[in-house]
C-alpha cells in the first residue's frame, strides 16, 4: 500500500514543542513509520504545542463525536460517528437516538485530505496510544486567518 502511494507515513516537523516532550515524539513517530525532517515546507504535519488539548488528560470524561453519516428512520435511523481522539477504525454506526437529531452530518469530511496539516502534540502520543495514526481534524491547531 506504501508502495502504490495508498497508504501515506506523516512528514513532521516539530514547531513550538517543549523540550521535555520533544524526545518523547521523535521516538514515537520513528516507531510508527513516520518520518521528521528539518523544515515546514518538506513537512505533511506540523506538530505545534497547544495548551488546551495537550493537556486533556488521555481519557476524556465526556464524548465528543463528528457525525458522517445518518440512515432515514424508516430504514433503521442509525448515525455513523467518528468518536473525537480515537482513529477512523472507532467510526461506528449509533443508534440515532444516542445523538441529537439537530445535528447535521459533516460534509467537510468526505473532502480531500490536505497537503499540509497543523496538528497538536497529541497527534502524535494517541498514536502510540491506539497504534495507528489518528484523524488529523480531531487534532489540528486552528490558525487565524492573515488578511
Amino acid at each position: 500500500l506504501i508502495e502504490k502511494g495508498f497508504l501515506k507515513r506523516p512528514v513532521m516537523f516539530f514547531n513550538k514543542v517543549p523540550v521535555k516532550l520533544f524526545n518523547k515524539l521523535v521516538k514515537i513517530v520513528g516507531e510508527h513509520g513516520g518520518q521528521i525532517v528539518n523544515t515546514e515546507e518538506a513537512a505533511t504535519h506540523i506538530i505545534e504545542w497547544n495548551e488546551e488539548t495537550d493537556n486533556f488528560p488521555e481519557e476524556l470524561t465526556e464524548d465528543y463525536i463528528r457525525i458522517l453519516d445518518r440512515k432515514a428512520p424508516e430504514l433503521g435511523g442509525a448515525t455513523f460517528v467518528h468518536w473525537w481522539y480515537y482513529p477512523d477504525s472507532y467510526n461506528e454506526w449509533i443508534t440515532s437516538s444516542d445523538v441529537s437529531y439537530a445535528d447535521a452530518p459533516d460534509l467537510v469530511y468526505m473532502g480531500p485530505k490536505k497537503e499540509k496539516w497543523t496538528v497538536c502534540c497529541r497527534f502524535v502520543t494517541d498514536c502510540d496510544l491506539f497504534n495507528e495514526w489518528g484523524n488529523e481534524m480531531d487534532y489540528e491547531n486552528e490558525t487565524p486567518e492573515e488578511d
